[in-house]
């Protein structure tokens, strides 16, 4: 099966969330797009409904489900689309979110970056993506810096994934305090995000 990697970048989050879907369309190929997310938004899952404080972002919903993620200008999105039996995969979709779970942990070490899936984020609410544990998301120092979500249908599979680079109060320190628990400090911009899309363009298709 043939490997197709993107950096397409759309200015809304509408038109970023919507590029993933349209691969679904294409099931001969493998689908695999990172890319820096643009200004900040806001993705969350199909069905929920966004707090009143939060409808003034760019906001757009997101197929794969979990909780609500606070993207912030310059953090590293991700997404793959694949058939369900493709073999660069495992067979069930636990261990394909493990298997980028590893690839994002192998990325982030070679920057000099310790990210630990069992350091154990503090957990509020399981409503923001930022706010509780997942045995297939990584920690720096106790703040969840890489999130992932996933779905899957008959014959195909998508996962989306951020890492966040910046702190999350850069983008959204005008919300209100009972929104600060559910930010996280990133793995810092001193790393460049361009840099980290090449590494994993480099992992993906290596």
């Amino acid at each position: 099966m043939r490997t197709v990697f993107s950096t397409h970048v759309f200015p809304t989050s509408a038109e970023n969330m919507q590029w993933d879907v349209l691969q679904l369309s294409s099931a001969e190929k493998r689908h695999l797009r990172a890319y820096m997310w643009p200004s900040p938004g806001i993705t969350y899952p199909e069905k929920h409904d966004l707090e009143v404080e939060l409808k003034g972002f760019d906001s757009a919903s997101r197929i794969t489900g979990g909780g609500v993620v606070l993207h912030g200008e310059g953090d590293v999105v991700f997404s793959c689309v694949a058939t369900l039996n493709d073999p660069a995969f495992p067979p069930k979709i636990k261990d394909k979110l493990s298997f980028f779970t590893q690839l994002f942990s192998h990325v982030l070490s070679d920057f000099g970056i310790q990210a630990d899936a069992k350091e154990g984020c503090v957990s509020h609410s399981h409503a923001f993506c930022a706010a509780y544990d997942s045995p297939y998301e990584l920690c720096v120092r106790g703040h969840k810096v890489m999130g992932l979500s996933a779905r899957k249908w008959k014959t195909q599979f998508m996962v989306q994934g951020i890492l966040h680079r910046a702190p999350t109060i850069a983008s959204f320190g005008n919300l209100p305090a009972q929104y600060h628990p559910y930010f996280t400090q990133g793995i810092g911009t001193e790393v460049s995000g361009y840099a980290l899309i090449d590494a994993l363009r480099e992992a993906v298709l290596k």
